[in-house]
């Protein structure tokens, strides 16, 4: 039975079957790993878990790399960011 997570309305939690922690499903989403864990049928992993073991967090958007190295916290500037250096707008 889902658990609902307190942190994010209507976002359930899971159990990470490598470090046994609850994680909110909607911040810190889980991959099916089951080479991981060594388990075919109990395979979610954190992405703390998953950096552990070598496997590379997602690729952050174009936006949010455009808004860390201008270091811009305003959308409309870091649109203008993205379009003068990358092309994108």
């Amino acid at each position: 039975m889902p658990h609902f997570s307190s942190c994010c309305p209507g976002a359930d939690t899971y159990i990470c079957q490598k470090c046994a922690k609850i994680f909110c499903s909607k911040c810190q989403p889980s991959q099916w790993r089951p080479d991981i864990t060594g388990h075919k049928s109990a395979g979610n992993v954190c992405p703390k878990c998953l950096e552990e073991y070598g496997y590379p967090a997602p690729p952050e958007s174009l936006y949010e790399h455009c808004k860390k190295e201008s270091g811009l916290t305003d959308q409309i500037q870091i649109m203008k960011y993205m379009d003068r250096h990358y092309g994108h707008g």
